[in-house]
């Protein structure tokens, strides 16, 4: 979130920087154009391309390449025209600018009163590289633009300008920042300009463009259109620009913005409002989802519309009085970030208030793909911050969540993140989150009675358990990303599901061809097709993460499953070796019935498949461990043992 927000706010400083540069720049080559018009016809095409390349390297100190034409019209109006244009800075590598042509016509008269108006400017195929190199500047700083309004204000008979309409088609912008990694750029960039000037006074703008950056979440380039239109009044002496209708339109999403900018040498400061009057959010979203999300599902409609307050400066950006409304909902937010001031480390506080939120309209592979979104910033680390989430009920997906409240602080590289307890699933879940800068976490959290068909929303193999769900969990480990953290995380989770009804396919088949082996015989075939136990529980103890050996343990009143084994969270392959045993304990209530020589046995089962496999393909009898278990006595155990006991008294009375 710190770079994120460091990144914007650098962005905007370097933009109004690049602003002033594209400018003066402009500005020169109309004074230029108006100076040497008549020289060009006396002097010759070579001396004014060397007229003008001097130029931009006396005051601005950029070399500027002529590679085309230079061409002069005197009808139907005076207009000169210069073809492939190229910009550079002589102390970076990097080309500053091109263009194909560029074009100005000139008002001759004026000029000879001391006024230079370009009736018109038009840029054809312009290229912009705005970078930010290594060491923190620009490549288009120069020492001559740094002195540069100095000088201006020096002159005595600074010739007054204005242009009457500019014009840019087919243009590039390309922004990249080596020291943070951020880039972003603009596409088949059109821009009408009327009445711009340096007079004070108000002109207008329009255009369009396709605004293409790396995103994270899509994990890949996104374009957004955009349709952009303002008002504006630059004071170039007051060094303020007064945005008095910015629109920015992201189909089907207008936004607007009045702002008020002032800048000097070294900072800029910006204070203003947002707002966009409502449109369809779900619209908005499907626009820039990435191609594979993308179903024949109908789209609802989601009315939202948004507006808030906002100030910047060098020492950081407030946002306030964040209103918002989704359908019905009501969404009300604050944030300050406060840049790193002496021993005062960067910093970030916000707080998010809200009613009934409905992204009900998302079907599940695009709540997913969202989700990321918010989980993101709130794990991210590296930054000072006091966060706090407050919503009276959140509907995302099938399940909602009421009583959402979460609490993020982070300090010294240390976040932890507090949920406190949840309505889900007819349930309450909380926990809390320790991560730190070495990607290494502490989770603490439990669910109770939660409807099992809720988590199988999200976990499809719970299906095989309805019913209740309690369960905690006590993890340590590390990583970045899952497959990560799957391998380092130790403790221990153990679950219990009242009110349950079990699938009993696997069971039935492991036993029954357990069955087939006996000599004796027995038959599953008295056993329902699922089932109801009293008791249903487990536990899983994690010492080395998932990949490694780990022991497991799931108690089904008579019928218990412990061993352990191993599972590959990339491949999803799972690896165990389970001991099945029947316990004859008559206390126990619906026990799973079968002749005497199938109970009090270990019965060793491999349990190796992939998830996405057929579950009949789950488990199979070792055959030999079940013939050499036939062959030995019944073991009967005391009823007052526990199963666990009992599995282990054998050993107990060999000691």
């Amino acid at each position: 979130m710190q770079r994120v927000i460091q990144s914007g706010r650098l962005r905007e400083m370097k933009k109004s920087r690049l602003f002033k540069s594209l400018v003066i720049a402009l500005a020169t080559l109309a004074v230029v154009a108006g100076l040497l018009t008549v020289p060009l016809t006396l002097i010759g095409e070579g001396r004014f391309r060397q007229a003008l390349q001097e130029l931009f390297s006396t005051e601005l100190g950029y070399e500027l390449t002529l590679a085309g034409d230079v061409t002069l019209n005197f009808f139907p109006r005076f207009e000169f025209g210069l073809e492939d244009l190229r910009l550079n800075n002589p102390a970076y590598p990097q080309e500053l600018a091109s263009a194909r042509r560029a074009s100005l016509a000139v008002d001759i008269w004026e000029f000879t009163d001391g006024r230079l108006h370009v009736d018109e400017l038009n840029l054809d195929g312009v290229h912009i590289n705005y970078r930010l190199a290594a060491d923190g500047e620009s490549i288009w700083q120069t020492p001559a633009l740094a002195t540069l309004p100095a000088r201006q204000a020096e002159s005595d008979n600074a010739t007054r300008l204005s242009i009457g309409r500019i014009t840019v088609t087919a243009g590039t912008l390309e922004f990249a920042d080596v020291t943070s990694g951020r880039s972003f750029s603009m596409h088949d960039l059109e821009l009408d300009i009327l009445e711009a000037n340096a007079f004070s006074e108000p002109f207008s703008l329009q255009g369009q463009t396709s605004l293409a950056l790396f995103s994270p979440l899509h994990n890949d380039e996104i374009r957004l259109p955009l349709i952009i239109g303002a008002e504006l009044l630059i004071d170039s002496e007051a060094r303020a620009i007064q945005l008095d209708q910015l629109r920015l339109g992201a189909s089907p999403m207008l936004a607007t913005v009045s702002a008020q900018l002032n800048w000097n040498e070294t900072a800029l400061s910006a204070q203003g409002e947002v707002s966009a009057a409502s449109f369809d959010l779900d619209a908005w979203l499907r626009n820039i989802e990435p191609a594979r999300l993308a179903s024949d599902a109908e789209s609802q409609a989601q009315p939202a519309a948004f507006q808030f307050d906002f100030s910047a400066d060098e020492t950081g950006i407030q946002i306030q009085d964040f209103d918002a409304e989704i359908g019905a909902g009501a969404i009300d937010a604050d944030l300050s970030f406060n840049t790193a001031s002496g021993q005062r480390p960067a910093n970030l506080n916000y707080s998010v208030r809200g009613s009934r939120i409905d992204f009900g309209f998302l079907e599940p592979n695009r709540a997913a793909f969202w989700s990321r979104l918010p989980l993101g910033l709130f794990s991210a680390s590296g930054l000072n911050s006091t966060g706090s989430l407050d919503l009276e009920e959140l509907v995302w997906g099938a399940e909602p969540l009421r009583d959402l409240r979460l609490f993020v602080s982070a300090e010294g590289g240390v976040k932890d993140i507090e949920l406190l307890p949840l309505g889900y699933g007819g349930g309450i879940v909380e926990g809390s989150l320790r991560l730190s800068q070495s990607d290494s976490f502490e989770l603490n959290g439990s669910l109770s009675s939660v409807d099992s068909n809720a988590l199988a929303l999200h976990w499809p193999r719970l299906a095989s358990f309805g019913g209740e769900v309690s369960a905690s969990a006590a993890l340590v480990g590390s990583g970045a990303d899952w497959p990560t953290i799957a391998r380092s995380a130790s403790g221990d989770i153990t679950f219990d599901i009242r009110n349950n009804l079990v699938n009993l396919a696997l069971v039935k088949q492991v036993f029954s061809t357990v069955s087939a082996l006996s000599p004796s015989g027995g038959s599953t075939e008295a056993w329902p097709e699922q089932r109801s136990f009293d008791q249903l529980s487990g536990f899983v103890l994690l010492d080395r993460g998932l990949t490694s050996p780990h022991r497991v343990n799931l108690l089904m009143d008579n019928l218990e499953i412990e061993g352990s084994g191993s599972f590959d969270t990339e491949l999803e392959n799972f690896d165990y070796a389970l001991a099945f045993t029947l316990w004859p304990t008559a206390a126990r209530n619906q026990t799973l019935e079968i002749n005497d020589a199938h109970t009090g046995k270990p019965w060793p089962v491999r349990c190796a498949a992939n998830l996405a496999d057929a579950p009949s393909q789950f488990c199979s009898p070792d055959f030999a461990g079940v013939r050499a278990l036939f062959a030995e006595p019944a073991f009967v155990p005391d009823d007052a043992l526990s199963p666990l006991d009992a599995l282990l008294a054998p050993a107990t009375q060999d000691h």
